[in-house]
This record gives structure tokens, C-alpha cells and sequence, in this order.
């Protein structure tokens, strides 16, 4: 009960506030972008403008224009202000640009990449996802708190790692990155008994993978030290 008197219900209100006010942001510019590959935008400043203006709305009939903008020779609009000989946008260019509109919901931060992750049928499939996720990513996503219940299955996913120098370190990174979140005491505390069980099998595991690698490890800076400051930082 002591936990819970801690937690400031202020700060995560404003804080959930802000993830919802960058969700609709998210879903606004990629509406944005969308349409202006549907539209076959001829060049990627007009591309740009439209993303960068998704968050205006058109003016109602009842509105009208500030007399600043009556004034001969006043543009209120960006889009007519363009420049007739840009550069058309290359096939490649193109390619690029709906990759990253396709790329976008893995690469976002907040709650859809936890969403996303809980939705994954498997611990392997949930694995795969945090290494093509990445640890700095990984890092953005979370520097704010980990979502309760979340600590735990990405420590299950965590124990499908192969006994690979790349993947070890992965792994021990990832933990390092998830233990300097806000808050991380208390997400401890919330952990079930069978979460807490899986983090003991994963520094386990660990330490078993370590034996065979010792001395790669060592060039990359992982010791036996660091799994057990690890084991001291999950409390296992």
C-alpha cells in the first residue's frame, strides 16, 4: 500500500494527457502523408508542407480573414506561395517516403508500440519485434515509465535470446535501458511471482551464456559484473 501512496496521480495524468496529445499528432501527419502520395505531390517540399500544416483546419463559411490578410498582395495560404521549378520528386524518393509511412507504427513511441507488442501471439514473435525495435528506440519508448503489466512479458520475450555474443548483449542492454526508467522500483513491486520467476530464469540464462563467450563479452563490456549488478537492479 506504501507503493501506491507514492505514486503522484497529477504527474500521470498530465503525463497520459501528452501521450494521447502526441498520438493524435501521430495519426494527423500520417493522414497528412497519405494523402499527398495519393495526391502524387510533384515535388518533397510540397510533400513537407502538407505534413507540417495537418494540424490546420479549413475556415467556415462564418469565419473571415483578418484585414492583414485582405491587403493586396497578402498570401494567407502557404500552398499558393510555391515555387513552379522544384525539382520533381524521384522514384526513389517516392519509395522512400512510403516506406517510412509504412514503417511509422513500429518506430513511434507511447502506447500503440505496447499495444502492438501485447497483441504478438508469441514470446518469439514479441522477441523479434525488440530486436528489429532496437535498443535506442527501445530506450525512447520507455524513458518515461514502463506500462504495468508490460516489465513482465518483455523479460519472458527476453528469454528466447540465443546464446549469441550479439544477442547477449542485446539482452543485457535492453535490461539496462528498462532499469533507469521513471518509476522502476514500483514497477518491480508490481510484478506477479511468475514475472519475478522470469527474470530469475533470465539472469540465469545469462549467466549459462556468459561461460561460453567470456572473453567476446569481455571486448563489448559485458562481465560477470554485469549480470550481477543486473541481478541486483531486477532483485533476483
Amino acid at each position: 500500500m506504501s507503493n501506491i501512496s507514492e505514486v503522484d496521480f497529477k504527474e500521470l495524468e498530465k503525463e497520459l494527457k501528452e501521450s494521447i496529445k502526441e498520438d493524435k499528432k501521430y495519426w494527423r501527419e500520417n493522414d497528412a502523408k497519405l494523402r499527398a502520395v495519393n495526391q502524387n505531390v510533384s515535388t518533397y517540399e510540397e510533400f513537407r508542407d502538407m505534413v507540417k500544416a495537418a494540424h490546420l483546419k479549413p475556415l467556415e463559411k462564418s469565419e473571415r480573414l483578418g484585414a492583414d490578410n485582405r491587403q493586396k498582395g497578402c498570401i494567407w495560404n502557404s500552398f499558393v506561395d510555391r515555387k513552379p521549378d522544384l525539382p520533381p520528386l524521384k522514384n526513389m524518393e517516392i519509395e522512400n517516403v512510403l516506406n517510412d509511412i509504412r514503417n511509422d507504427d513500429e518506430s513511434v513511441t507511447g502506447f500503440r508500440y505496447v499495444r502492438k507488442f501485447s497483441l504478438l501471439r508469441t514470446n518469439e514473435e514479441r522477441y523479434k519485434l525488440l530486436m528489429k525495435t532496437g535498443t535506442e528506440e527501445l530506450g525512447n519508448i520507455f524513458k518515461t515509465e514502463i506500462p504495468t503489466g508490460v516489465l513482465g512479458r518483455i523479460v519472458e520475450a527476453l528469454l528466447c535470446f540465443m546464446p549469441a555474443v550479439n544477442e547477449i548483449i542485446f539482452v543485457t542492454q535492453v535490461l539496462e535501458i528498462l532499469s533507469k526508467t521513471k518509476r522502476f522500483t514500483i514497477t518491480l513491486d508490481f510484478l506477479t511471482r511468475e514475472e519475478k520467476d522470469f527474470c530469475s530464469k533470465l539472469m540465469g540464462k545469462l549467466d549459462e551464456s556468459l561461460k561460453d563467450n567470456q572473453q567476446d563479452l569481455a571486448e563489448q563490456g559485458v562481465t560477470e559484473w554485469t549480470i550481477t549488478t543486473l541481478r541486483s537492479k531486477y532483485k533476483v
